[in-house]
Formats: C-alpha cells, sequence, structure tokens
C-alpha cells in the first residue's frame, strides 16, 4: 500500500498571508486523506524537527507546529514570531492473510496532508493558532470475505474493506513566563471527525441481530473539543523540563448506514438507517528533558501514556429510522444498536533524541521511540491494521535569512501481529495475519518575524 502526504509553501508578504490561509485551509479540510500511525491512530510528531528526535516535543519546541500540537508552554519560549507550513510523503505497505486469502496488499489512493502554525511573540507572552490532523487512519483492501455470518456459511465473495478515521483540530494558544525560566501554556481546538466503514460487517451485541453479517457502508461526521495544558521549566541554563496533558475529546458523529443482508436471507434484503456513532480519543500525558550536553549538541528524552483503555474499549453505533421492515420486525423497532468490541489497552511511548549543531545555521538530528502496540490481538483485522513499536528517524534544520527550512525521515519498522481465535463473532478472522511498515519523508518551512517589517 503507497500513501502520498504533501505539504504547500505558502508566504510571500504579511500583507498576502490571511488570504493564502484561509486557501490552505480550505484545501486540508477538502483533500484530507491518510494511513494508520503509530501510537494507535495519533501521530508520532507533527512538525519535521519533532518527526526526527523520535516524537519528542514535550520539552523541545522546534517552532510553533511543536508547540501547538505538542506543549503550548513553547509558545513563550520561542524568541521570535513565525509562520510554519508543514507536510511530506508517507509510503506505507501492508499485508493481510487469513483462511480466504493470502497476503493481500493494502491500496489506498493517494491523499493529502498538511499542517500549519503560527505564534505572535508579545513581550513574555506568545499567542498560538493552527490547524493541523491530531489523528488519521485509512485502509482500503480488497479481498475475499470468509464464510461466517448466523450459520458459518455466508459469503459476500470479493468486496472492498474500506475503513477511514479523522481528527483535524483547529486551536487558539496561548503562553507566558510566568518567573525566571518557568512558561505556563494551554491550547483550546475545536476538533473534526470524519468515520467511514465500507465492509462485510457481522453485528455483535445486537440480541436479535448477533452473527447476522451485511455489507454495510456507514459514513459519519460530527465536532468534538479538548484542551490542552504545558508546563516548561529551566532548574539549569542546560536544562528544560517539560509537562503537559491532554483531555480526552468525545465525538457524537451523524450520518447514514446503508446495507444489504441478502446472504442472510437468500434474496437482496436493502436497509438505510441514520447512523449515530460515538468516539473518543484518549488523555495523554508527557514528561521530558531536553539537556544541553555540549555547546553543540542536545539531547531528548520524553515518556508519554495514552488512555486507550477508556477511548477505544469499544464502538458503540445506533441506527434509527430503518427503512426495512423484515429487519424492524426482527428487533422489534425501527432503532438498534450495537456495540463493536476494541480492547484497546493503555500504553507508554519512549522517546529519545539528539540534535548537533553542525554550524550556527545547520542542525543534524537524529531519533527513536518505542511504545507497545495497544491493539490486541483477540479484535485485530486489517481496518484496524497492526501498529509499528520501532520508530527511527533522522532529518536536517537550514536557516537561511528569516526562513528556517527542516526535513526529516521516519521509518515505522516492519511490525506484524496474528490472531489465533478472534474475539469477533463469526470467526472471518481466526488464524489471520496483519503486518505494516511505514516511511516518512515531512519538512517544515518556517518564516521568522513575519509581522516586523
Amino acid at each position: 500500500m503507497r500513501s502520498y502526504v504533501i505539504g504547500a509553501v505558502v508566504n510571500c508578504n504579511f500583507a498576502q498571508f490571511s488570504v493564502k490561509l484561509c486557501a490552505l485551509i480550505a484545501l486540508c479540510l477538502f483533500l484530507m486523506s491518510s494511513e494508520s500511525q503509530a501510537n494507535g491512530v495519533l501521530r508520532n510528531g507533527h512538525g519535521a524537527g519533532a518527526a526526527a528526535l523520535g516524537g519528542t516535543n514535550t520539552a523541545s519546541t522546534q517552532g510553533p507546529i511543536d508547540a501547538m500540537t505538542g506543549n503550548p508552554a513553547g509558545l513563550s519560549t520561542l524568541p521570535y514570531s513565525a509562520i510554519q507550513i508543514g507536510g511530506g510523503v508517507a509510503i506505507l505497505d501492508a499485508e493481510f492473510s487469513n483462511s480466504a486469502n493470502n497476503q493481500v496488499s493494502d491500496d489506498t489512493d493517494p491523499g493529502i496532508l498538511a499542517d500549519i502554525a503560527l505564534n505572535y511573540k508579545l513581550g513574555d507572552t506568545g499567542f498560538g493558532l493552527s490547524l493541523s490532523p491530531i489523528a488519521v487512519a485509512e485502509s482500503n483492501w480488497q479481498y475475499v470475505d470468509a464464510a461466517g455470518g448466523s450459520d458459518g456459511s455466508i459469503s459476500y465473495g470479493r468486496q472492498k474493506h474500506r475503513s477511514r478515521f479523522l481528527a483535524l483540530r483547529a486551536a487558539l494558544g496561548v503562553a507566558r513566563e510566568i518567573s525566571d525560566g518557568v512558561h505556563l501554556g494551554a491550547s483550546l481546538g475545536v476538533i473534526y471527525n470524519e468515520n467511514r466503514l465500507q465492509a462485510p460487517y457481522v453485528f455483535q451485541s445486537q440480541p436479535d441481530l448477533a452473527g447476522f453479517k451485511t455489507l454495510l457502508d456507514m459514513e459519519t461526521e460530527g465536532l468534538g473539543v479538548n484542551a490542552t495544558f504545558g508546563l516548561m521549566v529551566k532548574p539549569d541554563p542546560d536544562v528544560t523540563l517539560g509537562m503537559r496533558y491532554t483531555t480526552p475529546t468525545t465525538f457524537h458523529t451523524d450520518g447514514t448506514a446503508r446495507g444489504d443482508v441478502s446472504g442472510e436471507f437468500g434474496a437482496p434484503v436493502l436497509f438505510t438507517y441514520d447512523a449515530d456513532v460515538k468516539t473518543r480519543l484518549p488523555d495523554v500525558a508527557s514528561i521530558g528533558i531536553e539537556w544541553q550536553a555540549q555547546p553543540q549538541l542536545k539531547l531528548n528524552s520524553q515518556i508519554d501514556w495514552l488512555g486507550w483503555d477508556r477511548a477505544f474499549d469499544a464502538l458503540p453505533v445506533a441506527l434509527s429510522n430503518g427503512s426495512n421492515s423484515a429487519i424492524n420486525n426482527i428487533v422489534g423497532s425501527d432503532r438498534l444498536y450495537d456495540n463493536v468490541p476494541l480492547d484497546w489497552s493503555d500504553s507508554w511511548v519512549f522517546r529519545f533524541g539528539a540534535e548537533y549543531a553542525v554550524s550556527d545555521n545547520t542542525l543534524l538530528r537524529a531519533g527513536y521511540s518505542y511504545g507497545e502496540s495497544p491493539v490486541p490481538s483477540s479484535t485485530l483485522t486489517p481496518l484496524t491494521a497492526a501498529i509499528s513499536e520501532h520508530i527511527l528517524g533522522i532529518g536536517i534544520g537550514q536557516r537561511v535569512g528569516n526562513y528556517q527550512l527542516d526535513l526529516s525521515y521516519q521509518w515505522n519498522l516492519p511490525a506484524s501481529q496474528s490472531v489465533n481465535r478472534s474475539a469477533l463473532l463469526s470467526g472471518e478472522y481466526d488464524n489471520s495475519r496483519v503486518a505494516v511498515s511505514t516511511h516518512w519523508l515531512t519538512f517544515n518551512i518556517s518564516f521568522v518575524n513575519p509581522f516586523v517589517r
């Protein structure tokens, strides 16, 4: 599977900036698409600098993207105002096999991803504005539907198996140096969430339909709100400590679910429902340290805790206004409720990075992160995919006048998970295996002091 992620570069002068910012926001909203990432569906560093440093951004702020997606206290540590725009290219390879399929590859269409952030420094206070996808996951497979359903023999043949989860955050942030070397910050974000599922689907918990298999095409969208609080402290001129906490995000998304239960009834049985899907993103707590070990060398380390247990315990789906009288008679209502088990676990991620100043204008970076996959084998499917646990990154930063260019390469090392006996009904994913590996090439362009004439 290959997907391509591209960012745009804008900025000629500040008088044109607001028009170009609006254009970029519209582009992001219209063309957003990407693949599943490390840390569950959360990204492993947004800016190119953080990506090269193993995703460390709690005690180290490379620019406004890092501050607005990591520790907002960094807004007041930045010595200047800046506009930062980023994007990149991702190539992901994934394979799936089960009793009916042998090493099928994912085939997701190219998509576009971009980050943009700015900070404005006013004395000891920094203000920030950003637009960034904080969680992205998409799968697009075509493979033979393994036999299952209510009698264990129902198959819809070769079908599309597509899933999509997107959380796009628009945020405002503020930070202030409250005393010498102590910075407090916060950001508040409104998050647009989109969900898509197109695949054979087996009802899991609905009492009258549990085990029934249908072809399902469901799309929902909605909004959520979250906040991030951050602290940065310099107990020593060469040491910076950082802490941050992001609140959980709950989405109530609405849309439409369409399907066909012909396999169960032996004749075409089509239905349409209004769909209400409740999804969550986890709360995240991080602590990090940056150490100026030598005049030219900085070392970073960070530990993240992600509360996946409550966020991805199950996926509740509520359907209403059912159009098919046969199904309505079976369940005794035009409404039904199903709960899909996910059973993800809380996870810890450990990050390490090093930055070496070759000259006053050139920086070299490298990093590594490790986090045990939160996805249990018991509920694993190609639509949730295996999660890379080991990630390597390298990068370079170059300053030219008022511009800063950052490039990074990040490799999500190959990971695979196997299922012996699935916890999902009907057994289609018994004795299955999913493998995944991702390569990222990202960049940022920053324009320093755009508000100064």
